[in-house]
């Protein structure tokens, strides 16, 4: 009975109470030295392990209710315990010794008084031997079976394609594990520490790999090795790491310099164009996996448009500090425990983004504080027109990185009298209105 209830268990879904009423009735059968019971709840048990993927169990269980039913000379119990043998070895990924317990099975199956038994393990050697790539067990199993039992000869007969895929499905799955157990080692790993050159503070490293001009972004070029050019900057200053316009493929790209998610600690998105934005929901969900793996925040400072476009995702994502716009003159600090670290200044730029909005891009100008007190500048133009009237915000810096992308006619004839970009933009009833 307590066979029986543990069936019933496994059929719920039950498999821990399942295994509990099977071993009970096992020791209830030893007890009372009922062999035959005994068998018969061993091959029980073995099926509740099963269930529970506990595969090397229950194939010792098994082997238990193959010597427990010879001894009780039970020959259907030694036809199914063979047979659960069976099937647990090909779980094991033994094949060739899943199709020789399956024959021992068949064996014993033709000592039986009546055939239902030999269909059975028919039945199972077809599958072992599927299993194992035996095509000729497996073509004589299917012949045998095709004269006791058509049906069953026809749902072995499509066996081994649904074993096909249940390959294929089942090496996806692992490909699949295999991924997500690299993606998280990445997502754990500590902050990246750069071998900088003597005496060095930080880098600015440059992550793009094509100019200002968003369907590029999309182009591959196998040739030189790139399959997703990539886009962005990071700045490393002390501890401090900063992405600028993370770009598609900014992900790739920072991956391919050696750095990992937790390098970042500030994001600066200057406007919002496919190749300085591109990423940023691929940075946001990065952020959202990172918090499984241990907290870690990041600010995010965005130019006008660039804010109206991500700020309000942002202001939900699990690890999002400081989200802000960055106006032409506005500034952000990033304080540490001995002052200062940096102060990042938006400046204005001549450019429009996807918002359609006149000065919905910015420039910035970095002062990096050293331990001593003395003070590195480093400015960024961001896209933008030549511009006399930019120019004073951008003086003085130790270094500039002037963003060339498009290159238009004003640019190569500068001596016919093109009106400057701010021009146009008044010659069009535009004015420089940075309010978000």
């Amino acid at each position: 009975m307590r066979r029986h209830k543990s069936d019933a268990l496994s059929l719920l879904g039950c498999h821990e109470d399942a295994l509990a009423a099977a071993e009970e009735s096992a020791l209830a059968a030893q007890d009372a030295l009922d062999r035959v019971g005994e068998a018969a709840a061993l091959v029980t048990k073995a099926e509740a392990l099963r269930l529970l993927s506990r595969y090397d169990d229950a194939l010792a269980t098994a082997e238990a209710a193959i010597e427990a039913a010879k001894c009780a000379a039970y020959g259907l119990g030694q036809v199914l315990a063979l047979d659960k043998k069976s099937e647990l070895l090909a779980l094991l990924s033994h094949p060739d010794d899943a199709v020789a317990a399956s024959k021992m099975a068949l064996e014993a199956a033709r000592a039986l008084p009546y055939p239902g038994g030999q269909t059975y393990a028919l039945s199972q050697l077809g599958l072992a031997a599927a299993d194992a790539g035996d095509r000729a067990t497996f073509d004589d199993a299917l012949r045998q079976l095709a004269e006791q039992a058509p049906q069953l000869a026809d749902a072995l007969r499509s066996y081994p394609v649904r074993l096909n895929w249940r390959l294929k499905v089942n090496e996806m799955s692992r490909r699949k594990e295999d991924r997500e157990r690299r993606l998280r080692a990445i997502l754990r790993a500590d902050p990246t520490i750069r071998d900088l050159p003597l005496e060095a503070k930080g880098e600015f490293r440059v992550l793009r790999r094509w100019a200002s001009y968003g369907p590029i972004a999309m182009l591959r070029v196998p040739e030189r090795g790139i399959m997703s050019p990539g886009g962005g900057c990071f700045v490393l200053w002390r501890h401090w790491g900063l992405v600028i316009d993370p770009g598609v493929g900014f992900g790739q790209a920072f991956a391919r310099a050696g750095l990992v998610p937790r390098n970042i600690n500030s994001v600066i998105v200057t406007h919002h164009h496919i190749d300085h934005s591109g990423d940023m929901l691929t940075l946001a969900a990065c952020l959202f996996e990172m918090q499984e793996e241990g907290e870690h925040i990041m600010d995010f400072h965005l130019g006008p448009g660039a804010f109206n476009a991500f700020a309000g995702l942002l202001a939900y994502v699990p690890g999002s500090g400081r989200v802000d716009v960055l106006r032409p003159g506005d500034s952000v600090a990033i304080p540490s425990e001995d002052g200062p670290l940096a102060v990042v200044r938006a400046v204005a730029a001549c450019h429009r983004d996807l918002t359609g909005r006149p000065d919905s891009t910015i420039g910035l100008v970095m002062e990096l504080h050293e331990e001593d007190g003395s003070v590195c500048r480093v400015a960024l133009t961001g896209d933008t027109d030549y511009d006399e009237t930019l120019a004073p915000d951008l003086a003085n810096v130790d270094l500039l990185v002037a963003h060339v992308g498009s290159v238009y006619d004003r640019d190569l004839y500068p001596s016919r009298p093109w009106p400057t970009p701010f021009a146009r933009m008044a010659a069009r009833g535009e004015t420089r209105d940075t309010s978000v």
